[in-house]
């Protein structure tokens, strides 16, 4: 094994025209790992995390013993070229929703969802019931490269106009000035945001149970700074003015237009479509381009501007209604539909028998290849038979009585295709064999008679697994086109472990942290990324507090969410259920009843030894400190040293256990293991040298040695030999908190100089940098909720809050953390009786800002309940405190307003 991983010191009438241009897809073949991403499933979320979350697609819950699977489920509304519209229940809220699930879509196509959903958010912000709106967040998941799918759950309507009007056939006077009145407002409302529809049409406007009709499909909207200017004609030709129609004519994509004005004529075409139904839409524009008087409504709005005609319709008082409470289709013609969609029944039966499989819990690979197979098309029914033949033939090469060397045994690698491979190689993963992985990926290259980047990539993981690292720089340096990759995820992994086995690793990480953020879980990433990341889920475990070096940091706080913001230094308890390998003989909901038999448990299932370290490894992970924990991590040591004496990766074994005897305090036993970890990483990376070297460090402070000078000079020199960057900050920041938190609980004389020195040294590492004021005032916080203190929360409040929101680059948390600070700042002041002389003044300071941040609009969709609730509460008690009866009586009521109408409000 070589451990090469040195840094040491130093176009019809009636459809929708599209205009947006392609993005260049020829990308160069250049390694800026930057520029690799660009065009990502990471690019996407990482500049729109409040639009999309990512969806494995196939996640097992050990709780149902199922997967769980976003699924096309509900009954069918209708179908078209870029997918199809279900009628379902939101998992999310348990609402009534429509599931609108967009297959295969490129990259462009995912960005232009984004910016739709962004304006529709803004709208929905501040005028919710005039569209239909976009539940929670966008799912997306990736198949391949460039190809995506998406899941959206939208409010769900009655129907469009298009089909009322082909339903009804001619509307009642009531009805049409209802249809005319509630379109109108939400023409109002959106402009006044400075958003222009610009697709108004018959089909864009929904019936719904609650708020009548309203405006959907925002694909063409513009958000604008003045309605008139030179802009890019999107919507429907038939529904445009005939001066924008004439620029169509010549070929313009731009063109000087009134949006206001466009979306008025837009809308009162519709309307005229309404009134006179059996006219075609070419008459109608005559009406309107020769602005004939037809009707005193669509009258009045021509010649107007913005200001005049909203200043008509407010006079109207106008109340929003449903008129007409019937549903286009009937849930039973829906079923009827359904029941004749052989496809769509096809896969919920592919689907529902796959959950009843033997083996279950390990076939999420095998499930998913079904279910492609079930909405494949194939030219005939021959191919999906052999392959479904195939898939059948593997159901029981995933019992535990077939063992793996059998299933090898039988591969014949001259007729073996990609199909057989893929699921040769899922069942060898799920027997825990990584050399019979191996073998199989060089064997199957072997019969190929053109380099595979995949199979290539597979090779050089495995690899560098077994520590062949020499063979695995080989393998991952031959591929010369990441963009042959068959996924996004495969080409964010070849960038890490490219720059692993290249000494790159320091510059890498820098780099990738932010593409993976807001991927998967952050726990989820650091145990399926354990070889490559290599980082720990606790930033300390002793205090169960977690690593945030991977945490998201866009925060959409709902209720749950805050909370877990707030106490992010109280005792975590996480569900590791789902990151973990259970077995069958073995199920548990506790996984520390199993942790001491897991050993054994794996070489009784023939697991081999780079298998078993890896299920190992985790269990380091995720049991907490006990009796079970050290049972297990020393059975564990003793098969490192039985079966893999000299391999790498035991460096991370014996920190782990050198860390909990830490925990102990056996502090010589502990000492022994980390320099036994040191001397594996001795000419390592200088990143995983300091996190050796930061752990020494932290055990000779506990120690009270006196040797933690030199051993802290050390740590300060790694960071330095590191490139100077937001990845150094950090890691001088951290060492900080952990010296700041030592010279409080640490009462030895002999070590308080030199740690109050410390201190300073590290503050002056950081000074001027964004870092130091938030880091202030996160220590302050944290210390202050610590002990209760409210005064010294006030003085964090008031002091240090300003200049970490200055220094902070997120500016969409500016106002929640002015509103989570005053929240816990009043629960202390509640709960501890302080009764306050100037009380009322600070909570209707707190009640302004809420009323103040909620009216100019939140970055986020809503207030979190707890402040919601807390703020009239709190202010209502102050008065009550103060002994002001006037004020008292006026902040009862206030309360009692904002409860009764908390979700109108907020």
């Amino acid at each position: 094994m070589n451990n090469s991983q040195n840094q040491s010191n130093p176009t019809e009438q009636t459809q929708t025209i599209d205009f947006f241009q392609q993005l260049n897809e020829n990308r160069s073949q250049i390694t800026n790992n930057v520029f690799l991403l660009e065009r990502t499933i990471f690019q996407l979320l990482k500049k729109y995390p409040e639009v999309f979350v990512y969806n494995e697609q196939l996640i097992h819950n050990y709780k149902k013993k199922s997967v769980d699977l976003y699924l096309e489920n509900g009954l069918l509304l209708g179908q078209g070229a870029y997918g199809a519209v279900y009628s379902t229940i939101n998992p999310n809220n348990n609402l009534p929703a429509a599931l609108k699930v967009q297959e295969n879509c490129d990259f462009d196509q995912v960005i232009i969802q984004a910016e739709e959903f962004k304006i529709q958010k803004k709208i929905a912000l501040h005028f919710p019931e005039c569209i239909i709106q976009i539940q929670n967040k966008i799912v997306i998941s990736l198949k391949y490269m460039n190809t995506y799918r998406m899941y959206a759950y939208l409010d769900l309507g009655l129907g469009n106009l298009k089909e009322y009007q082909m339903k009804l056939k001619q509307f009642t006077e009531l009805q049409f000035n209802n249809l005319f009145d509630c379109i109108l407002d939400s023409i109002l409302k959106i402009h006044s945001l400075k958003i222009a529809h610009n697709d108004i049409k018959l089909e864009n406007i929904i019936n719904t149970q609650k708020n009548g009709w309203v405006l959907a499909d925002f694909g063409c909207a513009t958000q604008y700074t003045t309605p008139y200017g030179e802009y890019p004609i999107a919507g429907t030709r038939a529904y445009m003015q005939k001066s924008v129609r004439g620029a169509l004519n010549n070929n313009l994509k731009m063109f000087k237009m009134n949006l206001f004005k466009k979306d008025i004529y837009a809308f009162q075409l519709t309307m005229l479509q309404i009134l006179y139904p059996q006219d075609n839409i070419h008459d109608l524009q005559q009406i309107l381009d020769q602005q004939q008087k037809v009707h005193p409504r669509i009258d009045s709005l021509y010649n107007n501007d913005y200001f005049t005609i909203k200043s008509q319709f407010l006079q109207k008082k106008f109340i929003r209604a449903t008129v007409i409470q019937d549903p286009i289709v009937s849930t039973e013609e829906i079923k009827r539909k359904l029941e004749n969609n052989f496809k769509l029944s096809f896969f919920h039966k592919v689907y529902q028998d796959s959950q009843n499989l033997p083996y279950n819990g390990d076939m999420k690979f095998w499930i998913q290849c079904l279910l492609n197979l079930a909405l494949q098309e194939f030219s005939g029914d021959e191919e999906r038979i052999r392959l479904i033949m195939i898939l059948d033939s593997f159901v029981d090469k995933y019992s535990c009585h077939v063992s793996a060397q059998e299933i090898f045994d039988e591969i014949s690698f001259e007729d073996l295709t990609q199909f057989e491979y893929d699921l040769y190689f899922d069942v060898l993963e799920k027997k825990g064999q990584k050399m019979l992985q191996l073998m199989l990926c060089q064997g199957y290259q072997a019969t190929l008679q053109e380099p595979n980047c995949n199979l290539k990539f597979q090779e050089a993981e495995l690899l560098y697994i077994t520590g062949e690292w020499e063979q695995a720089k080989e393998a991952i340096n031959s591929i010369r086109d990441e963009l042959e990759l068959e996924n996004d995820e495969m080409l964010l992994k070849f960038i890490c472990l490219k720059a692993r086995l290249n000494g790159q690793w320091i510059k890498t990480r820098e780099e990738i942290i932010p593409y993976l953020v807001n991927y998967k879980d952050m726990i989820q990433i650091i145990i399926e990324w354990r070889f490559i990341l290599m980082d720990s889920i606790w930033q300390s475990k002793s205090q169960n507090i977690l690593n945030k070096t991977y945490e998201r940091r866009n925060h959409n706080y709902n209720s749950q969410e805050s909370e877990k913001y707030q106490n992010y230094q109280e005792t975590v308890t996480l569900d590791f259920s789902k990151y973990i390998k259970i077995f069958y003989s073995c199920i548990r909901e506790d996984l520390t009843i199993i942790g001491g038999s897991v050993i054994k448990m794996m070489q009784n299932l023939n697991y081999d030894k780079y298998a078993i370290f890896y299920q190992g490894w985790i269990y380091c992970e995720i049991l907490y400190y006990n009796i079970v924990y050290q049972s297990f991590i020393e059975e564990f040591l003793q098969f490192i040293e039985q079966n893999l004496e000299g391999y790498y990766f035991n460096w991370a074994i014996y920190d782990c256990y050198s860390k909990f005897l830490v925990y102990k305090k056996e502090f010589i036993k502990a000492k022994h293991y980390l320099n036994k970890a040191m001397k594996i990483i001795e000419n390592d990376c200088i990143y995983n040298q300091f996190t050796l070297s930061h752990h020494l460090f932290q055990l000779q402070i506990q120690e009270g040695s006196l040797e933690c000078a030199e051993t802290f000079s050390k740590t300060i020199d790694f960071i330095n030999y590191m490139p100077s960057s937001k990845l150094t900050i950090y890691l001088f920041a951290i060492l900080l908190q952990d010296t700041i938190e030592a010279s409080q609980l640490n009462s030895q004389l002999k070590l308080r100089d030199f740690i109050n020195q410390a201190v300073e040294i590290l503050r002056n590492q950081i000074v001027g940098n964004r870092f130091a004021s938030i880091l202030s005032y996160e220590n302050q916080f944290g210390e202050a909720l610590k002990n209760d203190d409210f005064f010294a929360l006030k003085q964090a409040m008031w002091q240090e809050l300003p200049e970490a929101l200055i220094a902070t680059e997120d500016e969409k948390k500016h106002e929640e953390e002015v509103l989570i600070g005053f929240s816990r700042l009043f629960q202390l002041a509640e709960y501890q009786d302080l009764r306050l002389k100037d009380e009322t003044r600070y909570t209707s300071r707190w009640l302004q800002c809420v009323i103040t941040f909620h009216d100019i609009g939140f970055y986020i969709q809503k207030l979190p309940k707890h402040i919601a609730g807390f703020v009239p509460f709190f202010y209502e008690h102050s008065c009550f405190r103060s002994g002001d009866q006037r004020k008292y009586q006026e902040a009862k009521e206030l309360h009692m307003f904002i409860r009764m109408n908390a979700s109108w409000l907020f």
